[in-house]
């Protein structure tokens, strides 16, 4: 194995730019965890899995960073057929009214394979632009006839790009990117400068709040720089001269998703939502460490009663899970419907990636749905499995075997209720938090 050469952080809060971090959980050292392995003897590149907070604004970090061309140069996660739920009727809502307000070109920032624009595309969408930095990605989204960019948002001459098309910046997307940015002074000041009155901006990120209340620690990963809420994303933004105008909650998987809706603003709105309780922080340790007890505890007990144990899934979540909790050695093989993964290794516990058609040949005693957020469409395409004997286990919000006859729990990925609603400020509507403009 070999350690990666950190990108330090900066020692300024880049939020509030205090200096004044603190320790909020630390994982140890651990594998860049979506680079599956080709050969269990291939190397392995290590990070420092340590994550900090402001004691100021509490904006939370990684305490060092892994250098960005190791992350996504090469990165091959194409998310086009994986798109949320609720990406069909963003696209529908930034068509009708969105584009019709400030008349200008659609700039999507980490665009992936382009699914995203296609949607915009399919609705009549003409100017449209991608940025990707995987060249693997970019070039599929460009072989679809979606122009896309290759490179870092930071580095690449957008502007001039613009000038020569004769466009103007209507709408600049940065959907789940802001989490993954090491230098967020150099994006968010290249945002800006591509705005003008009318543009508009739209940010989605993952709610740490809700990480942090449901101690979903595979939340905490190497990819992911930055954890916001509603309270730090608005201050890195009027740090910028940038006003949220309206804000959202939705769901994905097991994640709760803020968007957030932004443009200039000579004064922007002063900090009116409050900052991550301290009792949140200080307690997500010891929820972690509980949480990790129990489903090593768990697989330990299974294991000496002589029972098989399977794991399904075969990317970042599942690699992560695994090693955090040290279950590896209690695990057979890890299961995935992605068949280009067959073959490949965890990163760290080196489980074999094997068909999920393996799951109804082998019929293992017991199969871990890491795959988190699908638990129900797994149970439902394998009932099969069930039928003759076989158990899912599911892992959160509470570990809970899933049996032949059994029901399953609902999902963590639930609407919000009305008490949520309402410490958001608002009653529900249609699963969103929206306060007036």
């Amino acid at each position: 194995m070999k350690a990666v050469t950190p990108q330090k952080g900066n020692l300024l809060c880049p939020v509030c730019s205090a200096e004044n971090f603190a320790e909020l959980v630390s994982f140890g050292e651990q594998p860049l965890s979506a680079h599956l392995l080709a050969s269990p003897e291939e190397q392995v590149l290590l990070h420092e899995g340590r994550y900090v907070y402001c004691r100021n604004c509490r904006f939370i970090r990684q305490a060092e960073f892994v250098p960005a061309d190791l992350q996504y140069a090469r990165y091959e996660y194409f998310s086009g057929d994986l798109l949320p739920a609720y990406a069909k009727d963003l696209a529908r809502r930034i068509c009708q009214e969105v584009i019709p307000v400030t008349s200008g070109a659609v700039i999507e920032i980490g665009s992936n394979d382009g699914g995203f624009l296609q949607l915009l595309k399919d609705r009549g969408i003409s100017c449209l632009l991608g940025i990707e930095p995987s060249e693997v990605l970019a070039s599929h989204a460009n072989s679809r006839g979606l122009e896309t960019l290759t490179g870092f948002f930071e580095a690449l001459p957008v502007d001039q790009i613009l000038k020569e098309r004769k466009w103007n910046s209507g709408l600049i997307v940065a959907r789940f990117v802001l989490e993954h940015v090491t230098d967020l002074e150099a994006f968010l000041r290249k945002m800006v400068s591509l705005a003008h009155g009318g543009t508009r901006m739209l940010i989605e990120v993952p709610d740490v709040d809700f990480i942090l209340e449901r101690a979903i620690f595979t939340g905490f990963w190497d990819q992911h720089a930055n954890y916001f809420n509603l309270h730090t994303l608005q201050r890195l933004a009027a740090g910028h001269g940038l006003e949220i105008y309206q804000y959202e909650y939705d769901y994905n998987r097991n994640e709760r998703i803020l968007r957030a809706w932004l443009r200039l603003a000579d004064y922007p709105k002063s900090f009116s939502y409050p900052p991550t309780p301290l009792s949140a922080l200080k307690g997500f340790p010891r929820a972690v460490s509980q949480k990790l007890g129990d489903i090593r505890t768990y697989c330990r007990s299974k294991h000496e009663e002589g029972r098989r144990l399977f794991l399904y899934g075969a990317s970042h979540t599942p690699a992560n899970i695994v090693n955090y909790s040290g279950i590896g050695k209690f695990l057979q093989c890890a299961l995935d419907g992605d068949e280009r993964k067959a073959g490949k290794y965890l990163p760290g516990s080196k489980l074999k990636v094997v068909s999920v058609n393996r799951l109804a040949d082998d019929l293992p005693d017991y199969c871990l749905i890491a795959a988190l957020g699908s638990e129900d469409r797994i149970v439902s395409r394998h009932a099969d499995y069930l039928r003759r004997g076989g158990a899912f286990v599911r892992l959160f919000p509470r570990i809970e075997a899933v049996e032949s006859g059994s029901a399953m729990t609902p999902p963590v990925s639930k609407p919000l209720g009305l008490s949520e609603s309402r410490r958001a400020g608002n009653g529900p509507t249609s699963g969103r938090v929206i306060p007036q403009r």
